[in-house]
Formats: structure tokens, sequence, C-alpha cells
């Protein structure tokens, strides 16, 4: 159940492409900012590697989920058990493990999604006009903008990042609800649906582009770069997992336990 879909779909993945991508780097270590060696990836059981500290942290924050649930919390009283840690994260900071630090300042939005989960405003966010989604969007981002965009001397209130996620998350929500309604935008569910293959290969794709582009094409322009290096990070890892899985070689991103409780066939999500 829950505990072979953790490990197959965040420890494998982590474990995998942590290992694999930290070689590429090693090889190409003349050509990268980043210069790691064998004693980093030995580290990546305590310390996550680049982008890979998310998958860390949500392994830690779904453990700690579940274990509240079985000792028989609500939903509602293990959210609340997720925002006194959120509360006390400054705290917990200081004992330095980063993955800890990540876990206890983010858990907060993953016990928030596992109350919502199921609850009518999911239909009603479908159902919405859009103008109203489109306000969501505007006011929310908008919002967001403005934070980031104040004066550094300005001090940030306790909460106020809660409070930005919450308009983020809301902004975003209704953004895809808007974009699902638009004739042929299937290719934008078809990324949703291969995240987890985009999100561990995106680096070496995207890093690889920019070595061609700088030592093959000598090419310097800066708007280049990104437009490449976005584009491919997205389409490079998305052929990759079509391909995966046209082929018969999803383990090389997700690992199918077969069990009484879990049948073979199951797909484990990201």
């Amino acid at each position: 159940g829950r505990k072979r879909l953790r490990f197959g779909s965040i420890v494998y993945p982590y474990l995998v492409w942590s290992i694999l991508q930290t070689l590429v780097q090693m090889v190409t270590s003349r050509y990268t900012n980043s210069k790691p060696s064998l004693g980093q990836l030995a580290s990546i059981l305590i310390t996550p590697a680049q982008q890979f500290w998310f998958l860390y942290a949500l392994l830690l924050i779904s453990v700690l989920y579940y274990v509240l649930r079985r000792l028989g919390l609500s939903p509602l009283v293990t959210f609340a058990a997720f925002a006194v840690l959120w509360a006390f994260s400054d705290r917990i900071a200081a004992i330095g493990w980063n993955p800890l630090i990540h876990a206890t300042r983010n858990g907060v939005y993953y016990a928030a999604g596992a109350l919502l989960f199921g609850s009518p405003w999911r239909e009603r966010l479908d159902r919405a006009p859009a103008a109203i989604l489109a306000a969501a969007v505007i006011a929310g981002y908008g919002a967001i903008a403005l934070a980031v965009g104040r004066p550094l001397t300005v001090g940030w209130p306790r909460g106020l990042d809660l409070l930005l996620a919450a308009c983020g998350i809301v902004s975003t929500l209704a953004l895809a609800v808007l974009m699902g309604r638009v004739p042929r935008s299937g290719f934008l569910a078809l990324l949703g649906q291969y995240s987890l293959e985009i999100y561990v290969a995106h680096t070496i794709a995207s890093a690889g582009l920019r070595i061609i582009l700088a030592n093959v094409f000598k090419v310097r322009d800066p708007s280049t770069h990104v437009v490449v290096g976005v584009v491919g990070g997205l389409l490079l890892p998305l052929i990759l997992g079509l391909l995966c899985r046209r082929f018969g070689a999803e383990f090389l991103f997700r690992l199918r336990l077969s069990g009484p409780d879990r049948p073979a066939s199951a797909s484990a999500s990201a």
C-alpha cells in the first residue's frame, strides 16, 4: 500500500536520479559550476543533492503524516500538528539539517491538501465562472508580486509567507482550471502526468543543452540559453518518459512493487 508507494515513487527515483545526476556532473565538471565529489555522492542519504531536497522533504512529510493518521488523529488535527511544526520551524532550524527544516516549513501545505482533498470546493472550483477564476489569478499573483517587490529593508512579518503561499496555490489552481478549458490543451495535462520525469531529469537536460550551446555552437546570448534550457528541460524528460513507457522501461523513474494489497499493475503516482 502506502509504504510501497512512498518507496516506489519517492525513495527510488530520489536514489536513482541523485546518483545519476551526480555522476553526470562529475564527468562533465569541466563545463559546469558544480564540482561534486565521491564524498558528496556517498552523502545523498543524508544531504540531498540540488533539486532533490524536495523528494527528501516530501518523504519525511508523508511518513510523519502517515504516522499521525495511524495514531488516530483526524485530518484536521493532523493539519493543526503540522501548523505547530511550522510555527516552531525557526527553532527547529537550529538543528541545521536542511531536510528537516524543509519538512517542518512545508509540511503544513501537504496537510492542508490532504484536508481539502475530496471536499466540495474542488467541484465548485471546476464550475466557477471564468471571470471569477481570472480575478483570482490576477489578485493572487498580484499580491505575491507586491510582496516580493517590497524594499529589502522592510521586515517579513511572521505568517505572511503562509498567506502568500495560499494566494499562490489558489491562483495556480484557478489558472489550471482556466487553461483546462482551452481547446486542445491536452499537452499541458501530459506535462502534469509526467511531472516526476520532468522534475528528476530536467537539470541534466537543461545543463546538457547549455554545454552544447556554449561549447559546440559558441552561443553566448542569455535569452537563447534561457529559452532552449527551459523548453529542452521540459521536452527532453517528457520524451524520455514517453519512450520508457512505450518500451516498458519505467523502472528508470518508478519502481512498481506488487503485493497482497497492491496489484502489480497499479500506477504509482508522483
